[in-house]
């Protein structure tokens, strides 16, 4: 492999691509909120210097992992266009914590890191952290 070969190999491996993901609670009625949820992840990335590499944003409750906005996720991860998922918090993801807990080992499993604005990197992997992160989502 040459030098210019190795540089480039290096400088992809630094890219975090950074999927972007916005939820408000509701049933699809539009809601300001979640243009202020989106750029608040798009400065927070750019902060971190990380490739926003898609955006998905609904208006949904959080009481069911299973929304549109979310697959569209889970499909950029299965693709392999993901390593770090952003949310403003915890609880966009979702409101119970059985639900996060199973997204959160989806995205590990596929070599994708979780990330809150609020939180930092979620690590659900001990029941410590799991019943920590339980109590910070229901605080919010």
């Amino acid at each position: 492999m040459e030098t210019n070969d190795l540089r480039t190999s290096c400088d992809k491996a630094a890219v975090n691509r950074v999927w972007l993901y916005c939820r408000t609670a509701g049933n699809g009625i539009a809601s300001p909120a979640l243009d202020v949820q989106e750029q608040r992840l798009k400065d927070y990335a750019a902060e971190q210097h990380w490739t926003v590499a898609g955006i998905s944003s609904e208006h949904f409750s959080g009481n069911t992992i299973v929304r549109p906005g979310l697959t569209e996720v889970s499909k950029a991860v299965l693709n392999g266009k993901v390593d770090t998922l952003l949310v403003v918090n915890l609880n966009r993801i979702g409101r119970v914590m059985n639900d996060v807990n199973f997204y959160w080992a989806f995205l590990q499993k596929h070599h994708v890191s979780l990330h809150s604005i609020l939180e930092g990197e979620i690590d659900l992997s001990s029941r410590i952290a799991f019943h920590e992160a339980l109590r910070k989502a229901s605080s919010v």
